[in-house]
């Protein structure tokens, strides 16, 4: 066989398992969309327990399909690092380069078990029904990392964002805190801190459902490509034509509601314009956890923040509830900017947001330190949160502390940092567009021109390349990280 003949073999081996990959990566995501959107209720419960089944089965699929011989071979064979359309898959595949099976069984009941314990102590506002669970499951990560000759940290980083490592988020989050301290002291100086009290957006579900819908099809979302149901939280799975929403509806305050839709349409409109030439490949995926978080906070921490976009949603709430619900802009328009003071990550205002990625990561680090002992996680969770986040958050209530969140159960301990390094891509990509350009459309919402810039820009690219790749080629190393937020505060905030 000729040199051109073996090369072309291993090509086509590794293409074959990419599309495994990629099929088996499909189906993780329905399932998980499946186990989010099924209602309570005792035949409901049996159908998350065959969902539950079979995502245990997917994963340990996955794998078997990573870890096989022939892969690693042609990995090793196949010049991966000169041909980009490989390295997405490399790189899964680095993560089981060794076929342990009952490694990864034990893990994968590990995760079953914490996410279960999640859903009882968060019903029963006890972080204490979860805790030995996670103890566990944290430990046997950290192990693996170990074994695998990496620091526990790089390793859970980089399992969903190729290429990003510990200490870039180290020093990015250090000088943003320095920011976030300057541009505060700025607000305070100039006397735009005042809190004012809005009386809450009242609006029933099916108006909600009305706008939400709106939202999403003015954004751009292919609405004959989607599946959406109502979930136990907000949720984006998927990929081109199979994209799967969830979202959760707030009675009490819609306008938490519509700022979740405008953050998931972002992560939608991203999956449905993956690359078409790329489709049924590994590089077709997104490029990363990061990428798809900066692709949603664009929307809502740079398009939504904009005025204009007040004004836009003003008017869709008076036209879908049929003028009954006349909300001012400007009122809608201070409580984005302005809100998130109860403890909150979901509900924090762009200004505020890293802090509470800072203060997981802080909390997660002192895990790592003492070996996943979570005796006294609770307790650290609350220190650092009135350290980084203030003494105003109320933690009162597990549910609203540290049970607020699922990735940890899920196995995802890094996870916070793909978020607080999406918030810096997504404000300096927003910023590098020149949003000045588009603020008549967005008061219109006539969103398909920016959707085309980002087509141009990121979408385009798929996981060819990792995500700092992809932004650092479009925006200015001046505009980058630090710079980026900065400026886009000082726009948001008038400072």
């Amino acid at each position: 066989m000729s040199t051109i003949q073996k090369e072309q073999s291993v090509h086509k081996t590794l293409d074959d398992y990419s599309r495994k990959y990629l099929e088996l990566e499909n189906g993780y995501d329905e399932l998980r969309w499946r186990l989010l959107t099924t209602p309570k209720g005792f035949f409901s419960g049996l159908e998350s327990l065959y969902n539950g089944a079979q995502l245990f089965v997917n994963q340990m699929r996955t794998h078997h399909v990573l870890s096989q011989d022939e892969l690693q071979d042609a990995l090793k064979k196949g010049h991966v690092d000169q041909h980009v359309r490989y390295q997405q898959l490399a790189h899964a595949a680095s993560y089981h380069e060794e076929s342990d099976f009952f490694g990864q069984l034990y893990l994968n009941y590990l995760k079953l078990r914490a996410f279960g314990a999640l859903e009882k102590a968060h019903a029963r506002d006890d972080f204490n029904v979860a805790a030995a669970p996670l103890g566990r499951l944290l430990k046997t990560q950290f192990a693996r990392a170990e074994k695998a000759g990496k620091s526990p940290y790089d390793y859970g980083l980089a399992a969903y964002s190729r290429g990003l490592k510990d200490r870039t988020v180290e020093t990015l989050m250090n000088d943003t805190y320095r920011a976030y301290v300057q541009l505060n002291s700025e607000r305070l100086k100039q006397g735009n801190t005042e809190q004012k009290t809005y009386a809450p957006l009242v609006i029933n579900k099916n108006a909600q459902q009305r706008i939400v819908k709106r939202i999403w099809a003015d954004m751009a979302v292919d609405m004959d490509r989607l599946q959406y149901s109502e979930g136990a939280h907000p949720a984006c799975f998927g990929s081109y034509d199979h994209v799967m929403l969830s979202m959760a509806y707030d009675e009490d305050n819609a306008l938490n509601t519509f700022m979740s839709a405008v953050h998931e349409g972002g992560h939608a409109l991203y999956r449905q314009n993956l690359p078409c030439a790329l489709y049924g490949r590994a590089a077709g995926k997104i490029a990363g956890r990061d990428m798809d978080e900066a692709m949603a906070l664009f929307w809502e921490h740079g398009i939504a923040h904009n005025p204009n976009f007040a004004e836009y949603l003003s008017r869709v709430i008076c036209d879908e509830t049929g003028g009954e619900v006349d909300y001012p802009a400007a009122d809608i328009h201070a409580q984005i900017i302005g809100g998130g003071g109860n403890g909150l990550r979901i509900n924090a205002d762009v200004l505020h947001y890293p802090l509470h990625l800072m203060q997981r990561r802080a909390v997660m680090k002192n895990l790592v330190r003492q070996g996943g002992d979570i005796r006294n996680l609770k307790q650290i969770f609350n220190a650092e949160a009135a350290s980084y986040i203030g003494a105003d958050a109320d933690y009162s209530h597990d549910r609203h502390g540290i049970l607020q969140d699922p990735h940890w159960f899920a196995g995802d301990y890094a996870d916070f940092d793909n978020y607080f390094m999406g918030q810096n891509y997504a404000l300096a990509l927003y910023q590098h567009m020149q949003p000045a350009r588009f603020e008549h459309l967005i008061k219109d919402g006539q969103f398909m021109p920016i959707v085309k810039w980002l087509n141009a820009n990121i979408y385009q690219y798929g996981a060819l390349f990792t995500s700092a790749e992809i932004v650092g080629n479009v925006v200015p190393p001046k505009q980058m990280g630090v710079n980026g937020y900065a400026a886009h505060m000082r726009d948001v905030y008038k400072l």
